[in-house]
């Protein structure tokens, strides 16, 4: 597996104190791999690259992302992520507060937004992100998003967003992922 980093995040813990720190990029591959990879095996590599940072708690954060997907994949709502995909885009959040993971997966034709609370899975009908913020990470336009994170951050309180963007180059699955302050914007999100 090769790993490039491009501003990588100082640490991963979902501390406001950090959030600045915490917007950068990481990109790696899955060399080797066949074009029909799965969901699955996504899901799994984005655990054991980003659950490598050590939380305090007895369940990491990256793994209760890790559940949450993989009992998103098992509902019929998710059936597009059981077919052949070109991209993919997942935004992750966790609130420490009610050790919850809010998250929204899409390929651009189709979406799913769930919350993970207590080992039960959520359905939402309506993602936990804005519009703008799917919008800008569906363009993987990581400057806006930078740009935005820094103005309008702090209004959901500091919350920390993992966006991952999953495609194929050269036969290989490639994975991106920014990590960003929620952002909301009172005249534009509501």
């Amino acid at each position: 597996m090769t790993i490039k980093k491009t501003d990588s995040p100082a640490g991963l813990r979902f501390l406001p104190i950090v959030a600045l720190a915490l917007m950068g990029t990481l990109l790696f591959t899955i060399p080797g791999c066949s074009r029909d990879l799965n969901f699955p095996v996504i899901s799994n590599e984005m655990y054991l690259r980003q659950g490598r940072v050590k939380d305090k708690t007895p369940v990491t954060v990256e793994l209760l992302k890790l559940k949450a997907r993989t009992k998103v994949y098992k509902t019929s709502q998710a059936e597009f992520l059981k077919k052949e995909m070109d991209t993919l885009f997942l935004l992750e959040s966790y609130d420490p507060q009610y050790a919850s993971v809010n998250a929204t997966i899409t390929d651009r034709k189709n979406r799913i937004s769930y919350k993970y609370v207590k080992n039960k899975l959520i359905l939402l009908e309506r993602s936990a992100f804005t519009d703008y913020e799917i919008k800008l990470v569906l363009k993987w336009d990581t400057l806006e998003i930078r740009k935005e994170s820094k103005l309008n951050g702090n209004l959901l309180g500091g919350t920390i967003v993992n966006a991952s963007r999953c495609y194929r180059k050269d036969g290989n699955w490639v994975i991106e992922n920014i990590y960003f302050s929620d952002f909301f914007d009172l005249k534009r999100d509501q």
